[in-house]
């Protein structure tokens, strides 16, 4: 077990919660967004060679739901913005529960679990992964890499075609698959720097130099449905909009990502009979990038606007760059418990950019 979960342990067993909520009389209240992608079951955890960071089994996710509804209020990020709007702030310490791109598994997974356990939650949706005009792009890269038989890379040419660092962690990646997450993430950030269309023809040649014979076929990650959608909307759960693309915005021209902020919500709107509030930027960390976005979002008749910057909420100066974060893969209540403890003690710093 690593130090700061221990810490985190420790800091739950000896008291810490009293503690901190006597010094939380004190102060504003918080409010704590937590951050999901893709869920997998229990039985599938260990079926693929490289698990994404982002993937909790529903064990892990049950251990999250009665970990955070042991302590804290849960709410539906659409409820908080109320009431902060409201009331100029939230009547207590809370959590909201969301989940980025549209990944099946939220219907097959998390929403019976939400259900079971009397939570709100919200989903973004990249409409056009919903409409099954594209795939996920790092979801077609770990299902390459999966597959490549790195013993026929020219790693040379590689290096030629697409760069040193690429090259390098591909080797790393030949070297140690199965346990290669770093390398894997490390691509991902090369290719995160790129524009939509660079970052197409960077796959594409990707794609070239692994499979020489030009023999690869996808093997797609499952979108939720329209269906599945407006079912889930009728029964509580929250939508919102994560562009048509997933557009990396930092790149995008000014009328593209109006274009595909508009398209998007008048999808998700058209399907379930009513407004949306709220957006997810896509890949989430580059804050300078997103202010940009904000006049054309509050043009647009969105509420508020999330980011993937991992700090709790105290200061609802900004609707439109709330942070969120993420719960360690684990079903240790005692772990959970001070890792929530922990986001909510924290002051927080004055946001750096952080670009992957």
């Amino acid at each position: 077990m690593r130090m700061k979960d221990l810490i985190k342990i420790s800091l739950y067993y000896m008291g810490g919660y009293h503690a901190y909520s006597f010094w939380q009389r004190q102060m504003g209240k918080r409010l704590l967004v937590i951050m999901y992608h893709d869920l997998v079951e229990d039985s599938d955890a260990g079926t693929v060679a490289l698990l994404k960071r982002d993937r909790p089994t529903r064990r892990q996710f049950v251990a999250h739901l009665k970990a955070i509804k042991r302590s804290y209020r849960v709410v539906s990020l659409e409820d908080a913005i109320r009431e902060i709007r409201e009331e100029g702030n939230l009547k207590e310490d809370s959590v909201a529960i969301t989940f980025d791109d549209g990944y099946a598994s939220v219907y097959e997974i998390a929403f019976p679990e939400l259900q079971k356990y009397g939570l709100p939650a919200t989903v973004y949706l990249s409409t056009d992964w919903i409409n099954q005009r594209t795939e996920l792009w790092w979801e077609r890269l770990t299902d390459m890499v999966n597959k490549a038989d790195f013993k026929t890379v020219d790693f040379a040419v590689v290096e030629e075609r697409l760069g040193v660092d690429m090259a390098q962690n591909l080797r790393g990646l030949a070297r140690n698959l199965g346990s290669g997450q770093a390398f894997l993430d490390a691509i991902e950030a090369i290719l995160r720097q790129k524009s939509d269309e660079e970052l197409s023809e960077s796959m594409e040649l990707l794609e070239e130099l692994l499979f020489k014979d030009g023999d690869y076929t996808s093997t797609p990650v499952k979108a939720l449905t329209w269906d599945q959608i407006v079912q889930m909307s009728k029964d509580g759960m929250n939508f919102g909009s994560h562009t048509c693309s997933h557009l990396n915005l930092r790149y995008a021209e000014s009328d593209r990502v109006e274009q595909e902020i508009a398209e998007s919500k008048k999808e998700i709107e058209k399907h379930l009979g009513e407004g949306i509030q709220g957006f997810a930027y896509p890949y989430g960390t580059d804050l300078t990038a997103y202010a940009k976005c904000v006049p054309q979002l509050k043009q647009g008749n969105f509420d508020y606007a999330t980011t993937a910057y991992p700090v709790i909420n105290d200061n609802f100066s900004d609707l439109f760059l709330l942070r969120r974060s993420c719960l360690p893969f684990t079903t240790s209540s005692a772990l959970l418990a001070g890792t929530l403890l922990t986001y909510f003690a924290t002051t927080n710093p004055e946001p750096i950019e952080m670009v992957l």
